[in-house]
């Protein structure tokens, strides 16, 4: 419903088509590392150099895994340290 509302909010005038293409970015899909490393072209190469730091595993650790990068899990929010 939500991307719905938003591809409303898209519509070229002529309401033939968006005015741009419609993508997927939410965790834990790997599509937003690609899109930042092509915006600052980073090479393919650096991705040994990128690390994804996040609280929760099925979202922060998954997207990590799935773009091949390393990631860290840190032990605030949703997971935390025991006392």
């Amino acid at each position: 419903m939500v991307i719905r509302a938003i591809e409303e909010t898209l519509k070229k005038v002529d309401g033939d088509g968006l005015i741009c293409e419609k993508v997927v970015t939410g965790k834990p899909n790997p599509t937003i590392v690609e899109i930042i490393r092509k915006d600052h072209n980073i090479p393919e190469s650096e991705l040994s150099k990128f690390v994804m730091i996040g609280d929760n595993p099925p979202t922060d650790i998954a997207l990590g895994n799935l773009a091949g990068i390393d990631s860290c899990l840190a032990l605030t929010g949703v997971i935390q340290s025991p006392d």
